[in-house]
């Protein structure tokens, strides 16, 4: 009898460590996939930033009228000559919101690029918002005014896997904000 309670309470033990290692495995998994989901999400924010910072510090670059032609939260259009050509091209952001995820696409626009067709530089933004400021540094609806321009992006990461094994929603969000001061303005 007493050889048989030892090999049900070793079984009862090696069953216990089994399940303390698988559930460190998944646990670990999971950790990884959400660093590395945060990770992806990090670089899709940089380069959207990058883009837009670029874009927006040729600002009035080679332009003879106004630069500015629309700044709205979620609209922006300007001219400047991105590509160093001579000629200022017309570069426009715009978001959409999509009903099936609830989050909204950044799209860019240049005249005489991508045949003519927005570009979709990213998707599942919580939120776009752009800023125009004046001389004094105040917020400015004025378009003749605009001499800086802040951007502000907040991209949604679901995380559906870790989601769905735990109680609490795997959703978080990534945050850039930066200012830019084109020259040319």
């Amino acid at each position: 009898m007493t050889i048989f309670l030892d090999l049900l309470g070793s079984w009862v033990i090696r069953a216990s460590l089994i399940t303390v290692m698988l559930t460190l495995t998944v646990n670990l998994n999971n950790t990884l996939y959400k660093s590395n989901q945060q990770a992806n999400a990090k670089k899709l924010a940089v380069a959207v930033d990058s883009i837009i910072y670029s874009d927006l510090n040729m600002a009035g670059y080679n332009v003879s009228g106004a630069t500015f032609s629309i700044a709205a939260d979620t609209n922006l259009q300007f001219a400047g000559d991105v590509n160093g050509g001579g000629v200022p091209e017309t570069i426009r952001y715009w978001t959409a919101y999509d009903n099936t995820t609830g989050l909204r696409k950044l799209y860019r626009y240049v005249n005489n690029e991508n045949s003519g067709h927005d570009l979709l530089l990213g998707s599942n933004f919580k939120k776009v918002t752009f800023l125009y400021f004046d001389n004094s540094g105040a917020q400015t609806a004025v378009l003749a005014n605009i001499v800086a321009v802040e951007v502000r992006l907040t991209t949604q990461v679901t995380d559906a896997v870790t989601s769905a094994y735990s109680s609490v929603h795997g959703d978080y969000t990534i945050t850039t904000d930066f200012q830019v001061h084109p020259a040319n303005l």
